[in-house]
C-alpha cells in the first residue's frame, strides 16, 4: 500500500493545489500535515505575534477543507521538521513525501536536510513549483522589463486550468493536533479571514490602474498575506484579474 505525506507550507488551500491533488489521486492513503517550525518561531516572539492569528485562521480553514474531503482534519505539529518527518515516516511506514517548493535560504537548507534523510533511507522526497505561474529560469532573461514581460505572457496564456480536489482516504495516526492546540492568540473580531477573502474577490475595480495610488480611496488589494501563504492559488488570482493589465504587470 502506498502511503504518502503531503506537507503543506506556503500553500494553505486544497483548491487548485496541483501536487496535493495529484497525491490524493495517485496514492492509497495520504497524510496531510503542517509543521509550525520551532527553528523560526522565536523570530516572531514564539506564537504571540499577530501574524499567527492569520496563520491560525488559514490553518483552520484548510483543516475544514480537508475534513470535507476525508472526514479527518489537517494534522498540525509544533516541532522541528527534521525531527517530525523521520518520526512519522518510521512510525507509519510512509514511502513518499510531497511538498511545494519554497525559495528562502532557510527553507532551502531545511529541505536539503530532509532530502538527505530520505535518500539515506530509500524514501522519495519531491518538491514542486506551485508558487509562481512560471519559474524564472524557464523564461529567457532580458535586461529590460517589457520584453521579459511579453515572453512571460506568451508562456502563461494557455498554460493551466484550475483543479478541484476529490474525496480521498487519509492515513489515520495517533497524533491528532490542531493549530489551536499551539496558537492561543485570539483572532481579530472584525478583520477575519472571511472579510479579507470577500474583499479580495470583490474589491478590484476595472479602473484599478487609475485609483490604486489615491490615498483617499481604499482600493488596493491587501494581497500580501494571501501571497505569503497562498490562501488563493496564483492561477486563481491570475484568472480573476487577467484582463487588468496594470494589476498583472505589478
Amino acid at each position: 500500500m502506498k502511503k504518502w505525506i503531503f506537507w503543506f507550507r506556503q500553500d494553505l488551500r486544497t483548491f487548485d493545489n496541483t501536487w496535493f491533488i495529484k497525491s490524493i489521486n495517485d496514492f492509497d492513503e495520504v497524510l496531510p500535515i503542517f509543521i509550525i517550525d520551532k527553528n523560526i518561531v522565536d523570530y516572531f516572539w514564539w506564537l504571540e505575534n499577530n501574524k499567527f492569528w492569520f496563520i491560525n485562521e488559514a490553518l483552520t480553514k484548510l483543516s475544514d477543507e480537508i475534513y470535507n474531503l476525508s472526514w479527518k482534519k489537517l494534522n498540525v505539529f509544533f516541532d522541528y521538521p527534521e525531527k517530525i518527518i523521520p518520526f512519522l515516516v518510521k512510525k507509519y511506514d510512509i514511502n513518499w513525501i510531497y511538498t511545494n517548493k519554497s525559495y528562502s535560504r532557510y527553507w532551502t537548507k531545511r529541505d536539503e536536510i530532509i532530502y538527505k534523510y530520505c535518500e539515506e533511507n530509500n524514501l522519495i522526497f519531491q518538491k514542486f513549483n506551485d508558487f509562481l505561474l512560471i519559474e524564472p529560469e524557464n523564461i529567457p532573461q532580458r535586461k529590460v522589463f517589457t520584453p521579459y514581460f511579453k515572453l512571460w505572457q506568451k508562456q502563461v496564456e494557455n498554460w493551466f486550468t484550475l483543479k478541484t480536489p476529490k474525496k480521498f482516504k487519509q492515513l489515520e495516526i495517533e497524533e491528532n493536533y490542531n493549530s489551536t492546540d499551539f496558537i492561543k492568540i485570539k483572532n481579530h473580531p472584525y478583520f477575519n479571514l472571511d472579510f479579507w477573502i470577500n474583499r479580495l474577490k470583490n474589491n478590484i475595480k476595472i479602473n484599478y490602474d487609475e485609483i490604486r495610488n489615491s490615498l483617499d480611496l481604499d482600493w488596493t488589494t491587501k494581497l500580501s498575506p494571501f501571497i505569503r501563504f497562498w490562501i488563493f492559488s496564483i492561477r486563481e488570482i491570475f484568472e480573476l484579474w487577467k484582463n487588468n493589465h496594470t494589476f498583472i504587470q505589478e
